[in-house]
């Protein structure tokens, strides 16, 4: 189900400020639920799960993000980790790793 965009913002109206740049440069600040334990499967060994941090934010503000940019959560450096995971309501998770 896809919530509309007024839906996702009060889904997310109590999620964090995070700031995403690019070779130090802000690119945009958007809202997402940082989650310091999720359970994913590594790219790199199959039948390995990993715990990572992970980010739950709106799929609009992912357009153009990829692993060079650097998303700060509450005073925390991080980079993506794997692929992004759609849930399918709007809102995807992203992997994420200490920058």
């Amino acid at each position: 189900m896809l919530f509309n965009e007024a839906d996702l913002d009060n889904l997310l109206a109590d999620a964090s400020d995070v700031i995403i740049k690019l070779n130090g440069v802000t690119v945009k600040p958007i809202k997402g639920k940082l989650r310091k334990r999720t359970e994913v499967a590594s790219p790199h060994t199959a039948d390995t799960i990993l715990v990572i941090p992970s980010l739950l934010c709106k799929d609009s503000d992912l357009v153009g993000i990829d692993r060079t940019h650097t998303l700060t959560v509450d005073g925390v450096a991080y980079k993506l980790y794997g692929d992004a995971d759609p849930q399918n309501s709007g809102l995807t998770r992203i992997g994420l790793v200490k920058a």
